[in-house]
């Protein structure tokens, strides 16, 4: 079970983060950056209203969709250049990626 979780979690994973950021390996920026991934992996979640990745109907894992990395990282962009002016991570452009992949629950 620790197997399915970890795979479930490195959709988006701190190398992949310091690619996308252009920063050096360095501890202290490193729990920075973890922190930021963890942060956008939140809000992307967040705004799906599912766990990513989500499990289909048939109780398999689905691939998450590159268009949900690439929402991602346009957040963990937004919260690591913005971490001392308050960021505002859910930008036309992200929500414009996440948007087919949302959970719209009829109340």
């Amino acid at each position: 079970m620790q197997r399915g979780r970890k795979m479930a979690d490195d959709w988006l994973t701190l190398e992949q983060a310091r690619y996308h950021l252009r920063a050096d390996s360095d501890a202290d920026d490193d729990a920075d950056i973890q922190m930021a991934v963890d942060a956008a992996k939140s809000v992307v979640s967040d705004y799906l209203r599912r766990p990513v990745p989500w499990v289909n109907a048939a109780g398999e894992t689905v691939p998450v969709p590159g268009s949900v990395v690439a929402a991602a990282k346009l957040i963990l962009g937004e919260l690591y250049e913005n971490r001392e002016a308050g960021a505002s991570p859910l930008s036309s452009g992200v929500r414009y990626l996440l948007w087919p992949h949302r959970n719209i629950r009829v109340m």
